[in-house]
């Protein structure tokens, strides 16, 4: 055919698709029967074949006929473009490419290998990642190539989900670690305000050695309760020898406890007294009682004995649910709680109930079928419950020694409300 003939041949290409590859002399064969190709092209879009047929009878004239199969056709898995440059029988090269609807093969008369090199290459550029599957031998047949192909799928299916599986424990480890920072900010800024409240309690309830009493006519310290000098004169004792005899029929006398004074008038007052009886003048600054303030000092510091968990530690609390150092930490809680010894004074006492009484979680402790079944079977709330439990047996004990010995005392019936009260919230005692 002449080169005017060649030019009138329409390849119906849309506006945006361009000729990337132009092969003459093509045999086809595959599903599609065997045929020769006049010219086989590759466009951004289709494969294009053109082939010459007869219009008519033997003496007719015949014509450029033009068939498209769209790129969308060819198969590709995981960006795997299936097309291959195989080797035939006769030591030659043809271009394979499976598409949806089957396998067809392409061989050329000349240049074989160099072409099919170039349909493999610009196929894997249009389709897939770029990376052509592995050479196919003649003799292998198309069952052993199905099973292939499946093999390769599943091989890339199981990278894939490894990569994913990877992806979702870096990601978790990450959450993890963030979680474990998040934590450690809280407990550092808990220690920072503990500190500020320990500087503001000394600064305000310290006691002031060199206060000079406010009222002129104040005999004690407001602060410590000392005798204040008054401008009379001062009698000049002698001071005793330290090497002086002791007389062992003297009287011997020793102070046990301490005896606190109102700073006003000097006479004695209880722990609980907001206002002088004597006097009048009220009492500020009152601080907690000392049993009390070592209890919660040394629940504190089991509580800051904690290790500081690694991101890996996290992780593998965060999928077993178990931690053996919250069981420690509790225990620890536990038994301090129940060993602590109850104080001697009522008002210390007092405080230690309402320090119990508020220190009991009511749905963990309450009597209930609920929380018996959790304490026989696998307990979730194990720890905290026993933390809570022994609130409850200490909040019993205090309240039975103030009964026993302080039954007569006022503040007795304040002590006596709050322990039946939450006792009847416990289930423990009939409303």
């Amino acid at each position: 055919m002449n080169l005017e003939d060649e030019k009138m041949v329409d390849y119906n290409l849309d506006f945006d698709e361009g000729i990337i590859i132009e092969t003459e002399g093509v045999h086809r064969s595959g599903n599609g029967g065997n045929s020769d190709i006049k010219k086989m092209l590759l466009t951004n879009k289709n494969i294009i074949y053109v082939t010459n047929q007869k219009t008519g009878g033997m003496f007719s004239k015949s014509v450029d006929v033009v068939d498209k199969v769209p790129l969308s056709e060819v198969k590709v898995i995981n960006g795997q473009v299936f097309v291959t440059q195989k080797k035939t029988d006769l030591f030659e090269y043809a271009l394979q490419i499976q598409f949806v609807s089957g396998i067809e093969e392409y061989s050329y008369s000349e240049g074989s290998k160099k072409i099919t090199n170039q349909w493999v290459s610009e196929l894997n550029r249009l389709l897939g990642n770029g990376q052509p599957v592995q050479e196919q031998s003649a003799t292998k047949n198309s069952f052993l190539g199905e099973l292939s192909d499946i093999a390769s799928s599943i091989g890339t299916m199981a990278g894939t989900l490894g990569q994913s599986v990877s992806s979702a424990a870096k990601q978790a480890a990450d959450q993890a670690g963030i979680a474990y920072e998040n934590a450690r900010a809280q407990m550092e800024a808990k220690k920072q305000k503990q500190a500020q409240a320990e500087v503001a309690f000394q600064q305000t309830f310290a006691p002031q050695q060199q206060a000079q009493p406010s009222n002129p006519g104040t005999k004690f310290c407001p602060g410590c309760g000392t005798a204040v000098s008054s401008s009379a004169p001062t009698m000049n004792v002698p001071s005793i020898p330290t090497d002086a005899p002791v007389n062992p029929a003297a009287r011997q006398q020793e102070f046990a406890g301490i005896i606190v004074k109102c700073p006003n008038c000097g006479q004695p007052i209880s722990n609980t007294d907001v206002v002088c009886p004597s006097c009048g003048y009220q009492i500020t600054g009152r601080a907690a009682s000392s049993s009390v303030q070592r209890l919660q000092d040394q629940l504190m510091a089991v509580e800051y004995s904690r290790q500081q968990k690694t991101a890996l530690g996290s992780l593998v609390h965060s999928f077993t649910g178990h931690d053996d150092e919250e069981s420690v930490i509790s225990s620890k809680k536990v038994t301090l709680i129940k060993s602590f010894p109850i104080p001697n004074t009522i008002e210390e006492i007092a405080e230690f109930v309402i320090l119990a009484a508020g220190s009991i979680d009511v749905n963990l402790s309450k009597v209930s079928l609920g929380n018996k079944l959790g304490r026989a079977g696998n307990d979730s709330k194990a720890n905290e419950r026993g933390i809570s439990d022994a609130w409850v047996g200490k909040l019993q004990q205090a309240y039975q020694k103030a009964e026993l010995t302080f039954s007569d005392k006022p503040i007795f019936a304040k002590i006596k409300e709050i322990y039946i009260k939450k006792m009847t919230e416990l289930n423990m005692l009939k409303k």
